[in-house]
């Protein structure tokens, strides 16, 4: 082999061990409950966004793409043993649905995962939590779920649809 393809090779095995250590969100479902363990759920998507400890002693791991742009926010059940109770991805308009007024930032990250984004408005006093909805047909328009707190509490909720997102420079989609 000649000495100017060595750079290249090297350029690819270093690709290929890089991409080969990536972590991925998307295989987080295929774990198979009762057989799966927490330690396989973080071999394959890295370590959890955050932890819960249940009153029933068992846990709860949160794997997500949010904050950022994704539409991800899985939570993996695990009981006593370790052993994936189940996986859902929580970031759903039916889990939306479920906020109700009154709840805390804690009851409603339990029901939706990490938000996308947290925007704090002096004038109202409200502090405002999105997340990404998933969306199939992908032709669609991009719906963000929007809860709104003041005093640390949901006053309501809202969504707002993403139509254009080149049309939005400081959070593009």
């Amino acid at each position: 082999m000649s000495t100017s393809h060595k750079p290249f090779l090297m350029l690819a095995v270093l690709s290929g061990l890089a991409m080969a250590g990536c972590t991925t969100l998307r295989g987080l479902p295929n774990l198979q409950p009762g057989v799966a363990t927490e330690a396989d759920a973080t071999a394959l998507a890295g370590k959890p966004t955050y932890a819960w400890q249940n009153p029933d002693g068992t846990h709860t791991v949160e794997y997500s793409q949010q904050p950022g742009n994704g539409d991800i926010a899985y939570m993996v059940n695990v009981d006593a043993n370790g052993k994936v109770r189940k996986v859902d991805n929580m970031v759903v308009e039916e889990n939306a649905k479920r906020i109700e007024r009154g709840m805390t930032h804690d009851q409603v990250r339990r029901i939706m995962g990490t938000p996308r984004r947290v925007i704090n408005y002096a004038l109202s006093g409200e502090e405002v939590w999105d997340w990404n909805v998933p969306f199939e047909p992908r032709d669609e328009p991009r719906v963000r779920i929007n809860a709104h707190f003041k005093d640390g509490t949901v006053i309501r909720t809202s969504q707002t649809e993403v139509q254009d997102c080149n049309r939005y420079t400081m959070t593009p989609c």
